[in-house]
Order: C-alpha cells, then structure tokens, then sequence
C-alpha cells in the first residue's frame, strides 16, 4: 500500500478542499496556508503524459498546438519547471473530436462550479476552454479558436511554431503567441518564471 499513500493523500485533500468550497467554510479556501497545500498536493503533469495525450490527438486527426508551460518547455527544448496541467490551443472545428478522444481516456469535464473552472474568459488570449480530468487527476485545459480570426491583433503574424518534449517534435504556439499569452491578468510565480524561460530564447536569437 506504500506505493499508493500520496495518491490518496492528494483524493482526500481535494475532497476536503471541495467540502469546504461548497460549505458554509468556503472562506477559509481563501487563506494563504490552504491555498498553498492545495497546490502543492495536485499532481504534476509529466513529459510522458504530455506525449500520451498528443499521441491520442494526433491519432484522431486533431489540429492541436501546446500552450501554457508546456508550450514554453517545447519552445526551449527541456522541461524548466513543474506543471500542474497542459494547456492546448485547437482547432474548434476538432472540439468534438478532442473532447471524444480524451474522453476515451478517461477525460471527463470538470463541473463549471469547481474552483477555477469557468468556460470563458472574456478579453484573454485564449478566452474559451474546456477543461477536463481522468481519475489520476491530471488536468488538461483546452482552448478552442477559430483559425481564420484568431487571435484578433492584428500585430500577430506568426501565431504557431514546432518545439520539441522528451525528444519528439511536437507543435506549440510561437514565442510571439506566449507572450501575448501572458498579458492582461496578474502574473503568478510560474508564469513569471516563463517570461525568463522566453527572454532566454530572445537572447539566443540572432
């Protein structure tokens, strides 16, 4: 059973964390220690389940880009920090068939009322989503865009770009997509820590 105490570890966490959100005690998912535990008990998102879900999306002929950190390790070329999740740009026109390859994997959505878990942010880069989950907990968020009008600046003339994870060429939005990726809300400290990972490819470049 040894093997398994973290996995339970985090189960429990998440229930109680749910318990309180729903609760009359939802305030105190607000201080900073909850917050804290809550994110270091959520399992990370690994190279190899990167390439497991590319590989079903590739498999069912879905247009898909890597967004987010992931997006930024691809572009650097070796993961560079912890992930908790995997954001993806894709077509919306293949936002049925992601969701039905996903879902054959386990992937189901995440209830809208759940922490974080809203369909749309309007004004962001990426202002829709679909945010799905499997039982192991790992979190896919996933980003639908019509091609032929996003994104809406006009200053944006490379939107995507091919990079690389565990060795495979996989494809993930441009340095110039990151960064406007990473504009309009407050800045946490990985995303901080992916406009340095970027400023590192700008200097690079010739």
């Amino acid at each position: 059973m040894e093997p398994h105490r973290p996995r339970t570890a985090r189960v429990v966490a998440k229930r109680v964390y749910a318990y309180l959100k729903a609760g009359r005690l939802n305030a105190l998912t607000r201080l900073p220690i909850v917050r804290q535990i809550h994110r270091r008990l959520a399992p990370h998102m690994t190279s190899a389940d990167v390439l497991e879900i590319a590989g079903a999306l590739d498999d069912a002929g879905v247009h898909y880009w890597l967004a987010g950190g992931w997006g930024v390790d691809a572009l650097v070329g070796h993961q560079t920090r912890d992930h908790r999740d995997l954001d993806l740009v894709i077509d919306g026109a293949d936002t049925a068939r992601a969701l039905e390859a996903m879902s054959a994997r386990g992937f189901r959505h995440v209830p809208a009322v759940a922490d974080n878990a809203h369909r749309e942010v309007p004004g962001a880069f990426m202002p829709y989503r679909e945010l799905i989950q499997d039982d192991r907990q790992r979190t896919v968020d996933m980003h639908p865009v019509d091609l032929a009008t996003w994104p809406d600046e006009s200053s944006l003339s490379d939107r995507f770009t091919v990079g690389s994870i565990g060795g495979r060429e996989v494809p993930c939005l441009s340095v110039t997509s990151q960064r406007a990726a990473h504009q309009g809300f407050v800045l946490t400290e990985a995303h901080i820590a992916d406009l340095r990972a970027l400023d590192g490819l700008s200097r690079a470049t010739p």
